[in-house]
């Protein structure tokens, strides 16, 4: 079955041996997503849905994101879906509203759960119609918990988005102004079959330019308006299967840790889906063994190797859409071709 070729498993014990198996190879750490999602609803009937006083459909997505907290170690990531937290959840996300309390109070257990045990959160793209709020939920989050130059919780950019940039500066501006860690986690983007076309880049160069150039203004602290001596905390995640987008990247990166840059540039890490892109896995992990070997006859080299992760869903095709959007999207020919899944090609 194609799901399990990007599964970690269906319960702890399973998860447990893949995760040692990935870190046994040298992999930095993980990000584990769990796999429920709400079954796929028209925009019309979200509006229609009326309010509970207690959502189970909230308890339930929160119990999950919990355990899978319980299946990680620290540094690793758990990766959130705010549309997993049912129906009455995507209405309000659909509707730009606020977030009901009920769900305000499960993501402060579960960033409260993740700071105690030193793991991390990032909160997944969705399609435009629930992204603009999911943004603006997201910073509330890194507002509250991004303190100490530390990004406990990152937000996804998508770099297929013609408003990536313009996003970006916003999100850096709303940092600097207010004194938090920003979070960015960087890919291509993944809804390009339900997306508003129009919103999206038109050709697959202007979206690798897109995702280079962001790249590259992080990693050298290079952004209209804003100085590099008072560039505000970013941590940066780059997620993708482009390899000459992470080579790139890392060369950059690599380049200016040698040339002591001050300041200097932000941590980047780098993650593949579990089952996909493993060339570029390896690739990454190998430079981090030649680093390894250098730095033992060179006590001066101040680079670093790079901090590779892999990302992967539990659970079964039962526990929602997660399943079998993957199953969808791995056997798109069209849909791989252009973008593929998770940081596309």
């Amino acid at each position: 079955m194609i799901y399990d070729h990007f599964c970690a498993g269906t319960n702890k014990l399973e998860i447990k041996k893949t995760l040692d198996y990935l870190k046994n190879m040298g992999f930095k750490g993980v990000i584990l997503i769990y796999s429920r999602e709400i079954p796929a609803m028209p925009v019309e009937e979200l509006h229609e849905l009326e309010p509970l006083t207690q959502d189970e459909d909230i308890d339930i997505w929160r119990d999950g994101n919990v355990k899978t907290l319980d299946m990680v170690e620290p540094g690793d990531y758990v990766g959130i879906k705010f549309t997993g937290a049912g129906p009455r959840v995507a209405q309000a996300l659909a509707q730009g509203r606020d977030p009901p309390q009920q769900l305000i109070d499960a993501m402060s257990t579960i960033c409260e759960r993740a700071a105690a045990q030193g793991s991390r959160l990032w909160i997944d793209a969705e399609q435009q119609v629930f992204q603009p709020t999911i943004d603006r939920w997201t910073v509330d989050l890194m507002r509250r918990y991004n303190t100490n130059d530390e990004a406990l919780v990152s937000l996804t950019l998508q770099a297929y988005l013609k408003s990536a940039r313009s996003t970006l500066g916003k999100l850096l501006h709303q940092a600097h102004d207010e004194g938090w860690t920003l979070g960015i986690k960087l890919v291509r983007g993944a809804y390009i079959g339900s997306e508003t076309r129009s919103l999206i880049h038109s050709t697959k160069l202007q979206t690798d330019e897109c995702y280079n150039s962001i790249a590259t203004s992080l990693l050298t602290k290079s952004f209209p308006d804003l100085p590099k001596h008072d560039f505000p905390s970013v941590e940066l995640f780059l997620a993708g299967h482009n390899s000459d987008s992470i080579r790139k990247a890392y060369a950059l990166h690599q380049s200016l840790l040698r040339k002591g840059n001050i300041p200097p540039p932000p941590p980047i890490k780098f993650g593949q889906l579990l089952g996909m892109a493993d060339d570029i896995s390896c690739e990454l992990l190998a430079m981090g063994d030649d680093h390894n070997t250098t730095d033992a006859d060179n006590k001066a080299d101040t680079s670093a190797p790079p901090m590779v992760y892999k990302c992967m869903n539990w659970g079964s095709i039962s526990d929602g859409g997660s399943a079998s959007k993957l199953e969808k999207q791995a056997t798109s020919e069209e849909h791989d071709k252009l973008y593929g899944l998770f940081g596309e090609d």
